[in-house]
């Protein structure tokens, strides 16, 4: 979402008041989506305590009383915005990693933070972003598949194993998506924990085989896995 600009009387008026601490840092960050503890905000006043929670004082309280109501409009309207800071792929993943340690927090945000739905998404997109991140994993790591086949004539059999497990895995994290899009979480989270059991089973093929799984299999499995992780730990946090 884009954020919202400040009109140039506004800005001056904030700037002449020096004595006023400055917004956090976390409350100017960009606004991603209005929360449901928003929805409230918007059909009533901004009160006393919601523009002090924004960083406003006893002294801009009589600066305010001095400005046009044009102007005080306005700057309830951006004081309003700044409070109603959602969900960000930085906040939902802490969330995930602090409610299941197996999230690792950077890969997360990482990987959320990379697709081009995640800017507007609440903790529900993200969920969705997690499933769909899975879905191009897994993609991703059929087509890597299709070239060692052509090149390593020795692990062929493992490498046939995991293409169609690779094949499965990303119609696993597609009605992964397809569930957590309907809000059927608990079917959402067993296919997301279906498609981590298939990424590790194409590892389990090459240990049969008496094979090493080649680096860039090994990662694509280990993302995988992880990703299917996430998926299920941002659903969880949906309220």
């Amino acid at each position: 979402m884009q954020r919202h600009a400040v009109p140039t009387a506004v800005l001056s008026q904030l700037q002449a008041n020096e004595h006023r601490p400055p917004v956090s840092v976390l409350q100017s960050k960009t606004v991603r989506h209005y929360n449901i503890s928003c929805a409230s905000s918007r059909s009533s006043k901004l009160t006393h305590s919601t523009l002090r929670f924004c960083g406003t004082d006893e002294a801009n309280q009589q600066h305010r009383a001095m400005m046009s109501s044009t102007t005080a409009r306005v700057l309830a309207a951006v004081l309003a915005a700044v409070v109603c800071v959602g969900a960000t792929p930085e906040t939902t993943c802490r969330a995930a990693a602090g409610a299941d340690r197996r999230v690792d927090y950077r890969f997360c945000v990482s990987r959320l933070s990379q697709h081009h739905d995640s800017p507007d998404a609440d903790t529900w997109g993200l969920a969705k972003v997690a499933a769909d991140v899975g879905v191009l994993m897994a993609g991703n790591g059929a087509y890597d598949i299709k070239a060692m086949l052509s090149g390593n004539k020795a692990a062929r059999g493992p490498l046939e194993q995991c293409e169609a497990l690779y094949d499965r895995m990303g119609s696993a994290f597609a009605e992964a998506y397809d569930g957590i899009d309907r809000r059927d979480y608990a079917t959402g989270k067993a296919k997301a924990g279906e498609a981590a059991s298939l990424a590790r089973r194409c590892g389990d093929a090459f240990a049969r085989a008496g094979a090493a799984v080649p680096s860039r299999l090994a990662k694509q499995g280990a993302d995988s896995v992880q990703m299917a992780i996430v998926c299920t730990a941002v659903t969880s946090l949906i309220k």
